[in-house]
């Protein structure tokens, strides 16, 4: 479901003083929606079977992994960027001098080569000082978002915030492989990145199955959420992505208005927070539900995975929730959350087609 554009409440720098913010936890009560009148059973779903990885894919992954193995040496303040760099930037889209909607990227990491939809821009950064702003003239690729703005010529008004010298290894070679730090063969290496990717394609279709079933579940209670709520929840997406750098830049409050109307009225963005926040208020009505309740064991995995990601130990990592506890109650909502999702789709069933 869609909402109609309105009025910011307040006006724009209102609005932006409150998305600025953090965000309030969903809070869910009876008028919102009623679980005692909602079907958990008979809930199946049906997504595709995976598709086997292509060998061109699984070469593209190793590219990856041995391109993020080569040496890099960072350029100094004032130096300017070289063809082949990576490069750090942030990044503002102009056209006639407008801003130009989902067009602002921050901290955004690339590679200064002519490859890829946005090659012209990243070519034109050569000899750009690192630390300083510049404009760099090139066409919009024709999958932008801005469907009307495709291959026209834009503007691209860029901040290079740091930039590495990178240096190619022949990993063909034995004495390359090993100064990329591998340890196995490269058949050993290749077949657990097909194992890689079976494993992260698998994990995608299990989360397509559950965001469905939660949305016949929403669909099911007759629930809506607040437009209020909605509106707040695409203005702190939209200032988190875009609209903050945008502020920075100095944008005048009409341009970030445009920009921020642009996002409220991209029904697919728009439909994919909706189902999100109406996920996150089923949650929480039924957060206090038998078999629902956060226990001291449900806790640990969680620990666990938050330290491997990181790269410590679990002791480390409790620690460190105990040392914060902004993080440490952001972790038990997080679980708490999870523990709720999983008891609601208790009777999913899941069928696999094609």
């Amino acid at each position: 479901m869609t909402h109609p554009l309105r009025p910011a409440p307040g006006g724009m720098a209102a609005c932006i003083a409150r998305w600025s913010r953090p965000a309030e936890e969903v809070v869910a009560d009876e008028s919102i929606v009623d679980l005692d009148r909602l079907d958990l059973h008979h809930l199946r779903v049906s997504v595709p079977t995976p598709p086997e990885v292509t060998k061109p894919e699984l070469l593209d992954r190793y590219e990856v992994l041995v391109r993020s193995r080569f040496p890099r040496h960072a350029r100094a303040a004032g130096d300017p960027v070289a063809l082949g760099d990576e490069v750090l930037v942030d990044l503002v889209t102009l056209h006639d001098d407008h801003v130009v909607p989902f067009g602002a990227r921050r901290a955004h990491l690339e590679l200064a080569t002519p490859e890829g939809p946005l090659g012209p821009l990243w070519v034109g950064l050569v000899g750009a000082p690192v630390g300083r702003r510049t404009r760099v003239p090139a066409m919009l690729p024709f999958d932008a978002p801005q469907v009307a703005l495709r291959g026209e010529l834009v503007t691209f008004d860029v901040v290079v915030r740091g930039a590495a010298s990178v240096t190619f290894v022949d990993p063909e070679t034995p004495e390359g492989w090993r100064a990329l730090g591998f340890e196995a063969p490269m058949a050993d290496v290749m077949a657990a990145l097909l194992e890689d990717v079976r494993g992260e394609r698998c994990g995608l279709a299990a989360a397509a199955a559950r965001e469905q079933a939660l949305g016949v579940l929403v669909a099911r209670s007759g629930l809506r959420v607040p437009e209020a709520l909605l509106d707040d929840e695409l203005g702190r997406r939209w200032w988190e992505a875009e609209g903050s750098l945008l502020s920075e830049r100095e944008v005048p409050l009409a341009e970030l208005e445009r920009a921020w109307t642009a996002w409220r009225q991209d029904g697919t963005l728009v439909g994919d927070v909706e189902h999100r926040l109406a996920v996150a208020l089923l949650a929480a009505a039924a957060a206090g539900r038998e078999g629902a309740e956060l226990t001291p064991g449900d806790v640990a995995p969680w620990v666990a995975l938050l330290a491997e990601q990181v790269g410590t130990t679990e002791a480390a990592a409790r620690e460190a929730l105990r040392a914060d506890p902004a993080a440490a109650q952001a972790t038990l909502l997080t679980v708490h959350r999870a523990k709720v999702i999983d008891h609601l789709l208790r009777h999913l069933v899941v069928d696999l087609a094609g």
